[in-house]
């Protein structure tokens, strides 16, 4: 099996450690500042390649010094990249990531060439080549989201496949008036419990997982952080618990979990082993600098969930 994943990717720089104070005065000096791949898709991407499974990508990078870095990682990771977009005039996206001390994180965005992406930059056909396909960096992609993304997995099931997406934050603030033609088409919608929040307006995860089922999602999949993951269907509810580890870093935990959940998908695993895959990616994740630095290869992966003390139990 495959998975193709479509949407945001960005060139990140990544400054380690910012302390409260750093922006108060001229100069302040830091341990690292370094270049990675980033972008929600992207991310998850390069964990779910890493962790074995063929991966490709669809998205729209510009011809610039930071699309050629980004080529260059996904094709030296072995990514299919035929479904990728070059704009010769636009810029490619890239953010700077100002890492903290405890590894909270915050973004300075630039959306470039995601900002230009949109449906017609898919051709269709590319999704015979996939068993999944999942969609990442919603609410970071205005010429794409909500009807071009709806088109996209509508013609995935016509033709069989696995639908997935997970959101960002959406700063216009109109949530679920952007994603609600979508949701009919997703078999797996995995947001966190903020996006979740707002997306349905209620408070609580049970009635969040509800809404979302009542709307067409198969399967609602809701990250908590160190509460763990709710899962929700028409059949069972869950509460999968994260792993105890030490943080470095937390860029990229939410992409590690969903790269983890999908390849359990990809390897016909249930529901509840999906969970705590990605639950495990993501804890590697964040035990080093970086959104798919510290992710190892699904063997070690498998065997850490068996060793890693698990919090809440």
């Amino acid at each position: 099996m495959s998975i193709l994943c479509v949407g945001q990717i960005v060139f990140d720089i990544l400054v380690k450690p910012v302390k409260d104070n750093s922006l108060e005065v001229d100069t302040t000096a830091v341990d690292t500042i370094s270049f990675s791949n980033g972008g929600d898709s992207l991310n998850v991407a390069m964990i779910c390649n890493k962790l074995g499974v063929a991966t490709g990508f669809s998205g729209r990078i510009g011809n610039d010094d930071k699309g050629k870095f980004l080529l260059d990682k996904m094709q030296s990771a072995g990514l299919r990249v035929d479904g990728l977009k070059i704009d010769d005039e636009g810029s490619s996206s890239s953010v700077i990531v100002l890492i903290h001390e405890n590894g909270s994180r915050n973004f300075l965005y630039e959306g470039g060439a995601n900002n230009e992406f949109s449906i017609d930059d898919i051709n269709l056909s590319i999704l015979d080549a996939y068993e999944i396909v999942f969609v990442g960096g919603t609410f970071m992609l205005p010429g794409f989201d909500g009807k071009g993304a709806a088109v996209l997995f509508k013609e995935a099931q016509r033709r069989g496949k696995t639908t997935a997406m997970d959101v960002s934050y959406d700063t216009t603030g109109q949530w679920m008036t952007i994603i609600e033609p979508c949701l009919q088409h997703l078999d797996y919608f995995i947001p966190s419990i903020g996006e979740a929040k707002e997306i349905t307006g209620v408070d609580k995860v049970e009635d969040m997982a509800q809404i979302l089922l009542k709307k067409g999602v198969g399967n609602v999949v809701i990250k908590m952080g160190v509460d763990g993951v709710f899962i929700r269907n028409s059949e069972l509810k869950a509460v999968i618990p994260s792993f105890n580890v030490d943080v470095v870093d937390t860029t990229g935990a939410g992409d590690s979990f969903v790269a983890g959940f999908l390849t359990g998908l990809d390897k016909s695993m249930d529901i509840h082993e999906c969970a705590e895959l990605g639950q495990a990616a993501a804890a590697h994740c964040v035990q080093a600098i970086g959104s798919t630095t510290g992710v190892v290869d699904f063997n070690k992966t498998i065997l850490s969930i068996k060793t890693m003390e698990k919090r809440n139990e």
